[in-house]
């Protein structure tokens, strides 16, 4: 059932970049199948992980249809930890859907530890669609019930400005998970000051800088040497999900600004590609032309 969802939904997300981006439809094939490709290498590498004690057990988000960047960042992850236990170590595990307590016995058994992570995840949710208050759908009796390390790695504060903040049961289960953990690691210095604010001192001096593997990259992948550092490729991505939250009233004058900056680099004589994540990202498109 869930192939066939997938499948369909593929189906129709190519009809319709067809119908709205004719001579892009090529390259769209091919960044599909990209995709695809790192997911079904994931899917390999953690059934072969699930079949064996000893695993990591990675909660994130890592069957995404709607964001590459997710994809991207969830492969990273394993990258990073990869030299301490291997590629095929990790058995991945869905970030959003409710962690059950079959599952729980499950890893305690068989796992060598839990790793969430990375992103955004600490984003206040109705406790409705989450039993967190956050990204980590996880019931407070569950996460106790962990016996195992727990690594909170490379992950972010997504609050916004003028968003609702995190409901109380939220701030209570931050504060478990930072209790439970034995390392969490803020992408940004930003996240650390937030979290800080939210939890105990005792607990926040478990919190350290952990960059987001996104932007090591290049220490943890082969990445093509760059020919001519006069003329630089410079690619730009400007998130568009959650636009009213991201730029409030300000959207115009933001992206004007931005688009200002990338006909400067241009005219001195650097090549400028818009990256998109997800497809909403392609409504800055007329503002950088």
């Amino acid at each position: 059932m869930t192939l066939r969802y997938e499948i369909d939904r593929e189906v129709r997300c190519v009809v319709r970049k067809a119908w709205t981006h004719p001579n892009d439809l090529l390259g769209h094939l091919l960044r599909t199948w990209r995709l695809r490709q790192s997911q079904r290498r994931l899917a390999t590498h953690s059934s072969k992980a699930a079949n064996q004690k000893g695993y990591l057990a990675h909660f994130g988000v890592h069957l995404t249809g709607d964001n590459a960047g997710d994809v991207v960042l969830y492969d990273s992850v394993q990258k990073a930890l990869s030299p301490l236990v291997g590629l095929q170590s990790f058995r991945s595990l869905p970030l959003r859907k409710p962690v059950t307590e079959e599952m729980i016995r499950e890893l305690n058994q068989n796992a060598r530890g839990v790793v969430v992570g990375g992103g955004g995840l600490f984003f206040p949710m109705d406790i409705t669609k989450s039993a967190s208050g956050w990204q980590w759908n996880i019931d407070a009796k569950l996460l106790e019930s962990i016996q195992i390390p727990l690594l909170i790695y490379g992950v972010g504060v997504n609050n916004f400005r003028g968003q609702e903040s995190f409901s109380y049961q939220a701030i209570q289960h931050i504060e478990a998970t930072c209790r439970k953990a034995a390392f969490i690691g803020l992408r940004n210095n930003g996240s650390l000051r937030k979290l800080r604010c939210l939890i105990p001192e005792v607990e926040s001096q478990k919190l350290f800088w952990q960059p987001c593997p996104t932007t090591v990259l290049g220490y943890l992948t082969e990445i093509p040497t760059r020919r001519s550092p006069q003329k630089l490729n410079i690619a730009v991505n400007i998130a568009m999900d959650r636009a009213d939250l991201r730029f409030g009233d300000q959207a115009n004058s933001v992206l004007a600004a931005i688009a200002h900056a990338c006909h400067k680099l241009q005219s001195m004589g650097h090549h400028i590609i818009v990256v998109t994540h997800a497809e909403k990202d392609e409504l800055v498109i007329p503002y950088l032309r």
